[in-house]
């Protein structure tokens, strides 16, 4: 890989105006997006040169789905290396959407661009391709210093905006299940903790993990009732952009009226710009696998007063102490992901 031959100095470059040796939180959202513009005769040399950078064992599953799910766990592996002071493995994993995946240099640096990385590429050779890299500065390209504030990304189309929101979801997912996982392996929380506990456990966890804007019982939307403001369990932002609408319920057994209430209000009351929603489920029952099928038969075909663009479909089980489904649903023609992760929260009392 040449980043650190063309730009030996690059430690010596702090950020600023450009990003130089870091990236913005936010540029990871789109990072998976850049494979969807990959022809997908091309995505496993794609997957298998990214995977030799970071030495992940990659399956031997050729399915192109298979293969973008192992994406994002490259992904994730790529960016912990580059937030601990290893830039140059994200330069060159992009050399390898050029080289590997055929993307245009052109497609990448409009990528950088639009995050105001400090470095643009260029390629020599036709038959082995060879990617060069140097300073943005030298392309003679100006930028305002407030366009680092608010990026906006550019996508081609609706398909291509909705997979984009897809992989970030998929982000918050791995994440939310990561939480939860801490969540069941703590004593302290069982079916009698109240639900604002629960709320604010998971609070403070998104906020350790690097989501700077988590906001707990936020104004917004309008309440069930359609007086004034609605309260979102929890509302994730970046860069002051939604990402995710988080509600939660807790359920000792299939009450039916009472998800209807919450469906309602992170579906529509919550959600009038179609970001991407989280019901988290807190199951307080004995009969925790029970209770989860009946619920999902429950939300299987249920009606959620939008269009239906992907049906509720069970998702691969994550452990004995999580359950997930999700679908995806239009507003007035805007599609967005809808996922349900249902959490066993039932502990038997040792001292009964």
């Amino acid at each position: 890989m040449s980043f650190e031959n063309d730009i030996p100095d690059w430690r010596t470059y702090k950020d600023g105006v450009y990003y130089m040796q870091s990236v913005p939180t936010y540029f990871w959202g789109e990072y998976e997006g850049l494979a969807l513009k990959v022809e997908e005769e091309n995505v496993f040399e794609l997957l298998h040169g990214l995977a030799a950078i970071v030495r992940y064992g990659l399956s031997y599953d050729t399915c192109y789905t298979a293969l973008m799910n192992e994406l994002h766990n490259i992904r994730i592996k790529i960016e912990k290396k580059v937030k601990a002071g290893d830039f140059p493995i994200l330069m060159d994993s992009l050399d390898v959407f050029i080289t590997k995946g055929g993307l245009p240099c052109d497609e990448i640096n409009s990528y950088l661009e639009d995050y105001n990385i400090g470095y643009v590429c260029s390629k020599t050779g036709f038959v082995s391709t060879t990617v060069h890299w140097e300073l943005r500065d030298n392309k003679n390209i100006e930028y305002e210093e407030e366009s680092l504030l608010i990026p906006v990304p550019s996508y081609k189309n609706d398909k291509e905006r909705l997979m984009a929101d897809l992989a970030s979801s998929q982000s918050v997912l791995k994440d939310l299940i990561e939480i939860s996982n801490e969540l069941c392996n703590n004593a302290g929380y069982n079916q009698h903790t109240p639900e604002n506990q629960t709320n604010d456990f998971y609070r403070s966890m998104l906020r350790m993990k690097g989501y700077v804007q988590v906001n707990d019982q936020t104004r917004h939307g309008v309440s069930s009732s359609g007086k004034g403001a609605g309260s979102v369990d929890l509302l994730l932002r970046k860069n002051d952009k939604e990402i995710a609408i988080i509600e939660a319920l807790k359920l000792e057994c299939l009450n039916r009226s009472y998800i209807d209430e919450h469906i309602q209000k992170a579906i529509i009351n919550y959600n009038a710009l179609g970001t991407p929603t989280f019901l988290l489920v807190y199951m307080d029952a004995s009969d925790f696998n029970s209770l989860w099928n009946r619920f999902y038969e429950y939300i299987q075909d249920y009606d959620f007063g939008l269009e239906v663009i992907q049906k509720v479909s069970i998702q691969v089980t994550p452990n004995a102490a999580l359950r997930l489904s999700d679908c995806v649903l239009s507003r007035d023609g805007y599609e967005f992901p809808v996922k349900f992760l249902a959490v066993n929260m039932y502990k038997i009392n040792e001292s009964s």
